[in-house]
């Protein structure tokens, strides 16, 4: 769909566990690190997909409606 969570390969049942260095526990988490950064920041994101552990990187973009 060529979002940034695309672009990075990033699935629906994948689990966000670690932005940059701070470690993911809630999506308030995710939200507040996610909103202390700015479009065209790239951002570390490890995940958990299916039990193993992948670290990708994300450009991210303005938000759309």
């Amino acid at each position: 769909d060529g979002s940034p969570a695309s672009k990075a390969d990033l699935q629906t049942e994948d689990v966000i566990i670690k932005i940059d260095d701070k470690k993911i526990s809630s999506s308030n988490d995710m939200v507040s690190a996610v909103r202390s950064k700015k479009p065209g920041d790239e951002i570390t994101v490890v995940i958990n997909r299916k039990g193993q552990e992948k670290t990708v990187k994300v450009t991210l973009a303005e938000r759309t409606n």
